[in-house]
């Protein structure tokens, strides 16, 4: 009894490091995709290629890479109820946060900054809904 008791406890005392070390992964890889994108030669036929067969890899991935961390930092915390409830606050002042750093960056905007801009706030946007999606999922299967 006592054995459980105390992994209760460090896993409760872990949860939160590993919320955080999870948000800041899914933001290093946010954030290199938006500088990946701001490279991006953004000429008619490069646009008509990235959509029809690019855009939905660039959009899937990073989904899915936030389901699996979400999923996997949820089941981490003894309950998964309180646990998914944790996680979906923080993850969404995350990505709101992250968000608003896009849009304030200290440069000049120009329409391909621009469109660069609208796609990573749309990448993000996906991404943090089906984080917040499986986290609350995860919760309510409790």
């Amino acid at each position: 009894m006592w054995n459980s008791t105390f992994v209760k406890i460090i896993r409760w005392i872990l949860f939160i490091p590993v919320i955080l070390i999870s948000l800041v992964i899914l933001d290093i890889g946010l954030t290199y995709l938006t500088i990946r994108l701001f490279d991006f030669d953004w000429s008619f036929w490069k646009v008509i290629i990235f959509i029809s067969f690019l855009g939905s890899v660039v959009i899937f991935l990073p989904m899915l890479f936030a389901m699996i961390i979400s999923g996997l930092t949820v089941i981490l915390c003894p309950n998964k109820k309180i646990g998914g409830i944790i996680y979906a606050i923080m993850a969404l002042i995350n990505f709101i946060y992250l968000i608003y750093n896009i849009w304030t960056i200290e440069i000049e905007f120009s329409g391909r900054i621009i469109t660069t801009l609208i796609i990573a706030t749309v990448i993000i946007l996906i991404t943090a809904f089906q984080s917040i999606n499986i986290s609350l999922t995860i919760a309510e299967n409790e």
